[in-house]
């Protein structure tokens, strides 16, 4: 094998890669087991050979991370409370030979809870023959900042601007009153239903129920957020990916580094709180060159967050004309049968419990969902 010097590649600021659970502190993540295939891709293409790449996908003990660590790897993918763990705690490693540190997603990484684990980070390693990459698609102040202040003769690469979009991608704005919100996004699903979809929304309950309530509507549907597990998150991304599940309904976990070039249509299930936000999922779509459309259902409540996304975008966004009022009106009945049925299921789950009366409110939901007579009795 040919020598080469150690390149430690940091991967770090994900706001949802939380670094530490109880006493025990997270290495791994579903975007870095994503951007870990890319980033190796990437290296062979540039005929780097790597004697080793940590792969922490399975999030291995903390024994099995040190002897990895140990055998000098050329490329190390780390969240920041995992790497000071190590700095910390792992005998004989360093970051003194570092070459290049990459801090991905830097607007997200400054805004949240990692500056301590930063100073640490950027205190260890190697000063004077570094070289530091800060990349975000939204630049903050804080990474402004932070450039002027910890970079030697920074250079500025700049692709777009702030806040630009995709020029391949369609923006349009479905504003309909609350109460029809969910039915709107069913909606909208539905005239869209031969495309590949991902639906932001902002909790993971809501991620959840949404999920069930398409199901039950007969779409394949499936969640990506945070209370799930690692093998769930990994297994809902793979399905969406290989086309199994059409839709894909996520929190902000979705929103950075998933390239996913399928995506066809990214719908937000209520107007984003703030405009970096519907940048990043606006981006999941039209990527590369290719075509896109973003809708976003919004209410009444979501009207100030609304006029300032537009300032923002410095355009007002077209009302979507493929989904009129009576279109949406139509799945009002058939999405609350659904909804109450998941309601009824969540219960019985949280009660333990179950029973011939319970399937047979069951049948009704589902008959009635399918355009059949509601509450019908069943004889039990």
């Amino acid at each position: 094998m040919r020598s080469c010097s150690p390149i430690t590649l940091v991967r770090l600021g994900f706001c949802w890669l939380k670094h530490y659970i109880g006493p025990d502190l997270v290495f791994s993540s579903t975007l870095i087991h994503f951007t870990l295939q890319s980033f190796l891709s990437i290296l062979l293409l540039d005929v780097l050979e790597c004697r080793f790449l940590i792969e922490f996908h399975t999030i291995p003990t903390q024994v099995q991370q040190a002897l990895s660590l140990s055998k000098r790897p050329h490329v190390i993918v780390a969240s920041p409370g995992r790497l000071v763990h190590h700095l910390e705690n792992t005998k004989g490693f360093n970051l003194k030979n570092v070459q290049y540190l990459v801090l991905d997603e830097a607007d997200r990484l400054l805004s949240d809870d990692f500056g301590d684990a930063l100073d640490v980070i950027a205190s260890q390693a190697n000063k004077m023959h570094r070289r530091t990459f800060l990349f975000s698609a939204t630049m903050t102040s804080k990474v402004a900042k932070l450039q002027k202040a910890a970079l030697r003769n920074p250079v500025k690469v700049e692709i777009s601007g702030k806040y630009d979009t995709a020029k391949g991608l369609t923006q349009n704005l479905l504003f309909v009153p609350e109460k029809y919100k969910m039915a709107a996004c069913v909606a909208v699903c539905k005239q869209y239903e031969h495309m590949s979809i991902i639906i932001f929304v902002d909790m993971c309950s809501t991620a959840s129920k949404l999920t069930a309530v398409l199901a039950k509507l007969n779409f394949k549907a499936v969640a990506l957020h945070g209370q799930l597990s690692q093998p769930a998150r990994l297994a809902s991304l793979n399905s969406f990916k290989a086309g199994q599940k059409k839709i894909l309904v996520a929190t902000d976990v979705a929103s950075r580094g998933l390239d996913i070039p399928a995506v066809d249509l990214v719908i937000n299930y209520g107007c984003p709180k703030n405009g970096k936000d519907y940048v990043h999922r606006v981006g999941r779509t039209a990527r590369a060159g290719r075509k896109g459309l973003a809708v976003t259902v919004a209410c009444q409540y979501d009207v100030e967050s609304f006029c300032r996304l537009e300032a923002m975008l410095g355009k007002k966004l077209d009302p979507l004309d493929t989904v009129s009022e009576a279109d949406y009106k139509r799945q009002v009945d058939r999405v609350g049968e659904a909804c109450r049925l998941v309601d009824t299921e969540s219960r019985d789950r949280e009660r333990g419990g179950g029973g011939a009366g319970k399937k047979s409110l069951h049948r009704q939901a589902k008959r009635a969902i399918k355009g059949g007579k509601k509450n019908r009795k069943t004889g039990r």
